[in-house]
């Protein structure tokens, strides 16, 4: 059974004040961001996420309490005869131990 429009105007309603706090926010943070000048690049890091092959990768220790994750992913996306590389790379660790 379908619900009543006037049911829905509530949820609506606070949906999009809540869709325009979080954009006010974003733009905020944004205008501050721009304002601090331009950002440092650690080359180190950037050099380790050059190094990920492509695909994704786990691997388990349990015996040292550790599991560490990679992956990249880089695709090339071309549009009317212009092309734009996406690229994303991420490390990730995890360990345990008891205390």
């Amino acid at each position: 059974m379908a619900l009543p429009a006037v049911l829905l105007t509530p949820v609506a309603l606070r949906a999009l004040q809540i869709g325009g706090a979080l954009a006010l926010a974003a733009i905020v943070a944004s205008r501050k961001r721009a304002s601090e000048g331009p950002e440092r690049v650690d080359m180190a890091s950037e050099d380790a996420l050059d190094r990920i092959p492509e695909g994704a990768d786990l691997r388990a220790d349990p015996a040292n309490g550790r599991a560490d994750a990679e992956g990249r992913w880089r695709r090339v996306v071309r549009l009317g005869g212009h092309g734009l590389e996406i690229e994303a790379a991420a490390l990730g660790r995890l360990r345990w131990r008891k205390v």
